[in-house]
């Protein structure tokens, strides 16, 4: 497998969000259909299932804030089991580096 490492600001997708899902409750079954769920979102560049306050961390590349609005009003937001969403904007990056050096 090759991977591209792309500038999101060359393709208007440089406005970087961290968004905390927090669910009403967790199973194996909902947990299994967010995952489809965010997978199947081109916004959403990485995903993880957390411990803590929230249930999952996703990294979302959009254009702007108003795609970003539309992605959480119609995408994440339509979940009926998603009972918490926390956005932190990223105003900028000071290091992003890919793989684990040895």
């Amino acid at each position: 497998m090759y991977t591209a490492i792309v500038d999101a600001d060359r393709i208007d997708r440089g406005f970087t969000v961290y968004c905390n899902i927090g669910f009403k409750q967790i199973n194996r079954s909902l947990t299994d259909e967010f995952r489809e769920q965010a997978n199947s979102w081109d916004e959403v560049t990485e995903c993880y299932n957390v411990s803590g306050d929230f249930d999952f961390i996703m990294k979302v590349s959009v254009q702007g804030m108003k795609e970003y609005q539309e992605f959480i009003l119609h995408k994440v937001g339509a979940l009926e089991y998603v009972s918490r969403i926390q956005s932190i904007f990223v105003m900028e990056t000071l290091k992003q580096s890919y793989g684990v050096r040895l």
